[in-house]
């Protein structure tokens, strides 16, 4: 009988000759979760933290980094060489990160359940020989006592003292004065940060003006020679400023000053995984300073204790009259508002530009929901509402909130309110703009009417026939109705920072009598929160209320996603976990992905929620899930953590 043979025989060790004198740690690339993670390997004095090299890895090679190396005695070393094979190649002659820097990709990882490696792979912009672009940056920026005047002037005279602030400007108005004040405040390292490549051209062409030529910008539309040069720089200190996008949180940069721009606008929230959100505060604890612009805070960075300095001049526009009224008496209130000598420019605010319709309660107004947690709808124009995920027709109906057995349709859209208006405000100018068409900017000639219809995050700027910024005259949001009735903190905190923002767009002109309209009964509680009140006190009660009932102020929500079998039992071995014992935590029932009907049982999702502050734990659990499945060649999973969007 032949010997029996391994198809993938071990590959030769060699014993490494006496130029190994160190030991390295490589974070390196598997082709299965269960083996992910890092191994120790011998090393010559060659070797740097930060190093791209190739290692062996059972019968083949792999490449990783080195993440850390340390000299070793001579008889450690003797007794290390029966175990540990050696570093094979250093690929390129480049440190790609420092210890501070790793330690920011190692808090990242743990925060998104996912491997060192994965975080070093998705930040290192380089992976084999690639030329570099040698270019040259401006490095300072000199300190101006008129920025600090103006600054003082719009935030007071205390601003400077908190280590984190968040700064309140408008939102689409002056952010570019306010930044490059900042940044002309003082000599300091700083990190900017915006949410759009369009946002980064219009800061770039402000400080080229002011003689900046050539800042260090990573973006996506940065090459990768240029981003690998960026990234050196950095490592050597020859770069002081760094502007970029969300990418730019992963340089190799541990700024003495970090300025994050929040747009605002949820749709440039990344909500994948592991992409990271670059808002969180832990995240650059190790710099002097943290400043967050934003025209209005989240609940996070409130309970956060960060102080809040508001522009004076802007707390006037928030501060202004609002109107009240009803989604059908819109059109009626617009026509109202329309003046005879000057005609205004008008801004209404919809959630999607197609024809939608949602149902509501006709007594509390809360969106009408199955058990299962989606939204009821009507189905072929029946009057029973039916559940578009578990195809379930709630009859006899009855509200979840108030038992009420009585609903609403509202119909909506960009296509239908342009189709009314034009029909109903002669001469007026309609103009849709959303993220398939946006209008970046608008001359408005004051002859006509000039109505912009605009999803959130497309509103146009409005301007005079002489290039000033002008801004609407009033502005409009639909989705009031329902939106801040809804039993989703989420939900309504969204709604309210979507107001925030469409206010920092209206005009300073107070000559008309309400300059905003929000389709909102005047009685109920959100819309007395809304007007003649600072922004702290309208985020300071919804804490206290969640406090009252003994609830976190944020949960995190995690999806699991894969084959409707594995989850079932992940979602049995979940619920048997110290973490899901808590009151706070819950496990959601299985749910086809998007509620769409699989008969294969092949594309479920599970979602889990726990505090905000066991998000970690809940991120090493899932992670170690499924490296055991992994290692039992069972049916794979994935997971996607800091899921606000649901």
């Amino acid at each position: 009988m032949k010997p029996l043979r391994l198809k993938n025989p071990k590959s030769p060790r060699s014993i490494p000759n006496i130029g190994f004198d160190h030991l390295a740690v490589v974070a390196i690339s598997t082709p299965v979760p269960h083996l992910d993670g890092e191994y120790s390997y011998l090393a010559t004095s060659e070797v740097k933290l930060g190093s791209l090299v190739k290692v062996p890895f059972g019968a083949s090679e792999t490449f990783g980094f080195v993440t850390s190396i340390e000299s070793k005695r001579n008889d450690e070393l003797i007794s290390s060489l029966p175990k540990l094979k050696a570093i094979s190649k250093i690929i390129g002659e480049y440190q790609w990160f420092d210890s501070q820097a790793l330690l920011r990709y190692r808090e990242i990882a743990e925060n998104y359940g996912v491997g060192v490696f994965t975080l070093l792979n998705l930040a290192i912009p380089i992976r084999t020989n690639v030329r570099i672009n040698q270019r040259n940056y401006d490095r300072d920026i000199e300190p101006s006592a008129a920025h600090q005047k103006f600054l003082t002037s719009r935030f007071g005279a205390g601003w400077l003292e908190p280590r984190k602030k968040i700064l309140i400007v408008p939102a689409l108005q002056l952010w570019e004065e306010i930044l490059i004040s900042i940044l002309m405040s003082k000599k300091s390292s700083t990190l900017i940060l915006l949410p759009t490549e369009k946002m980064i051209a219009r800061l770039r062409t402000r400080l080229e003006a002011l003689g900046f030529c050539e800042p260090a910008i990573l973006n996506s539309e940065t090459k990768i020679g240029e981003r690998a040069d960026i990234y050196q720089k950095l490592l050597k200190k020859e770069i002081s400023i760094l502007i970029g996008t969300r990418s730019a949180g992963l340089a190799p940069f541990t700024p003495e000053r970090v300025i994050i721009l929040d747009s605002g606008d949820s749709n440039f929230y990344e909500k994948r995984s592991p992409y990271h959100r670059v808002d969180d505060v832990d995240l650059w604890k190790n710099c002097d300073e943290i400043i967050f612009l934003s025209h209005a805070p989240t609940l996070e960075l409130m309970a956060a204790g960060i102080p809040i300095f508001e522009d004076e001049k802007y707390s006037q526009i928030l501060n202004q009259r609002t109107l009240s009224s009803s989604t059908a008496n819109l059109i009626t209130d617009i026509r109202k508002n329309i003046g005879k000598e000057r005609q205004p420019a008008v801004l209404i605010s919809i959630n999607d530009l197609s024809f939608s319709s949602s149902l509501i309660c006709s007594k509390c107004r809360n969106r009408l929901r199955c058990p299962c947690g989606f939204p009821l709808i009507l189905k072929n124009l029946q009057d029973t509402p039916f559940c578009k995920s578990c195809q379930v027709a709630e009859d006899p109906f009855s509200c979840a909130y108030c038992s009420h057995g009585e609903f609403l349709r509202l119909q909506a859209g960009g296509e239908k309110w342009a189709l009314t208006l034009s029909k109903n405000i002669k001469g007026a100018q309609i103009i849709i703009s959303n993220s398939a068409s946006n209008k970046e900017e608008l001359i408005h000639l004051e002859s006509d009417p000039l109505i912009v219809i605009a999803t959130h995050g497309s509103e146009p700027l409005i301007f005079s026939r002489d290039g000033r910024y002008r801004g609407y005259d009033f502005v409009t949001i639909l989705g009031g109705d329902y939106g801040f009735n809804s039993p989703s903190l989420n939900a309504v905190e969204e709604l309210r920072v979507k107001w925030s923002r469409i206010l920092s767009l209206a005009n300073r002109d107070f000559s008309y009598k309400y300059k905003a309209i929000v389709d909102l009964d005047s009685i109920h509680i959100e819309f007395k929160r809304l007007i003649g009140r600072s922004l702290e006190d309208l985020y300071r009660e919804p804490l206290a209320e969640r406090k009252s009932l003994a609830l976190p102020p944020f949960t995190a929500i995690c999806e699991v996603e894969g084959n409707y079998d594995a989850l079932a039992r992940v979602r049995v071995l979940l619920s048997q976990d110290p973490l899901f014992l808590k009151a706070a935590s819950h496990i959601y029932p299985v749910q086809p992905k998007d509620g769409v009907d699989n008969s294969d049982k092949s594309n479920f999702s599970l979602l889990l929620k726990v505090e905000e502050s066991d998000r970690k734990q809940l991120a090493a659990l899932l992670q170690q899930l499924i490296r055991l499945r992994s290692a039992k060649r069972l049916t794979p999973l994935k997971f996607r953590m800091n899921l606000g969007y649901l």
